[in-house]
């Protein structure tokens, strides 16, 4: 199974509940593919940056879910032929390196503030405790 990411916009015509409903769905069709649903962002109300297919506002949403490469076909097959989507976009999610030096300082934050350990700072001496000091020795 490999992580994806879905970004879609709905048409500006749905109520609440029908927008709900719509969702539901296209978490059912990915999971009657055996896929594993991740995080499911709401949709929101967004203005378009142009128009597309005649309309300058859309619900933006997006679905986090892992799935296997031969049943993403059948999802996009779906998503198609769904005539309340305007636009989608399905991306490969890359899983993320944590080299050393990122995992050190994640540990360094998740530190509790008693464990952290300081170091204590050394009191400078005066210019007359060391003269007086350099006198003794030196007499």
């Amino acid at each position: 199974m490999k992580p994806y990411e879905l970004n879609y916009l709905i048409s500006p015509d749905l109520s609440e509940e029908e927008l709900n409903a719509f969702q539901e769905k296209i978490n059912r069709w990915i999971q009657e593919e055996k896929g594993i649903l991740g995080e499911i962002n709401k949709p929101q109300k967004r203005i378009l940056a142009y128009p597309i297919k005649k309309m300058v506002q859309a619900y933006l949403s997006s679905i986090n879910f892992q799935l296997n490469p031969e049943s993403l076909l059948n999802i996009e097959k779906k998503l198609k032929n769904e005539g309340q989507i305007i636009r989608y976009l399905i991306l490969f999610k890359k899983p993320r390196k944590i080299t050393e030096k990122k995992m050190r300082k994640i540990m360094k934050k998740l530190e509790p503030p008693s464990m952290k350990t300081e170091v204590p700072k050394k009191e400078k001496a005066e210019l007359e405790t060391i003269e007086q000091k350099l006198d003794e020795i030196l007499k």
